[in-house]
């Protein structure tokens, strides 16, 4: 589905992505994880068109996306959240998910599934800027979702999130890869929850992949415990 050749992204003197190379064959679940200042962040920028690499180049279905406006970027299937929830404070939640994909007003039954499944129904009429952050996250993925992606990028899903908040977060991922047949790429910090839910992950240290894998195998691998967790073990 998306193939990520040697982007290179330097701010100044920085380089902030040093050649990062990697695949995300179609339906799978998969984790990018790497220290404070790794490039995650970047990463999906430049994925997603907020930022030009300086060298490298995406592809998505084997066509070049580089270059390519964030806009044109959603259009061909591909939807992101951020870390800092994007919502309009002035519009309520149904207005914003509206806001995100206005087809939905003629897919009553559509929207309803959506408000349902991502346990918005009950805020329906409420600004989003009486929410609180947990509920701003939920809101912000609904309206990622409601553009129907084949690729959605999850930055820091569950961070800031009660017990339930993350487990409706959880669920509604293995639903959207499971029956909708969605692929999915998160950012994460809990390590744990993300090692029980995605498939394969990939880790970035000082803007490098330094190795990437099924979950277990990352687990066991030194260089992840090196550059990640200073040589402990994570079990």
């Amino acid at each position: 589905m998306m193939e990520v050749r040697s982007i290179t992204k330097k701010f100044g003197g920085l380089v902030a992505l040093d050649s990062v190379s990697f695949a995300l064959p179609t339906g799978g679940i998969y984790g990018l994880i790497g220290p404070n200042g790794s490039g995650k962040t970047t990463l999906v920028n430049v994925i997603t068109g907020f930022l030009a690499p300086d060298g490298g180049e995406v592809l998505f279905d084997g066509r070049r996306i580089t270059g390519l406006k964030p806009h044109e970027i959603a259009g061909m299937g591909i939807a992101r959240t951020f870390q800092s929830p994007r919502v309009f404070p002035n519009l309520t939640v149904e207005q914003n998910v509206l806001a995100a994909n206005p087809e939905l007003a003629e897919d009553k039954g559509g929207l309803e599934d959506l408000l349902r499944r991502i346990n918005l129904t009950s805020m329906r009429r409420m600004p989003a800027g009486t929410l609180n952050f947990g509920q701003r996250k939920l809101l912000e993925i609904a309206r990622a979702l409601s553009l129907g992606p084949r690729l959605l990028i999850l930055d820091e899903p569950l961070s800031g999130l009660d017990m339930e908040s993350i487990k409706i977060i959880i669920d509604y991922c293995n639903y959207i890869n499971s029956e909708m047949g969605e692929t999915l790429l998160i950012i994460e910090h809990n390590l744990d929850l993300l090692f029980s839910l995605v498939d394969h992950v990939i880790v970035l240290n000082a803007g490098r992949k330094v190795t990437e894998g099924p979950p277990e195998s990352v687990k066991n691998d030194p260089a992840l415990h090196e550059v990640y967790f200073g040589g402990l073990n994570v079990k």
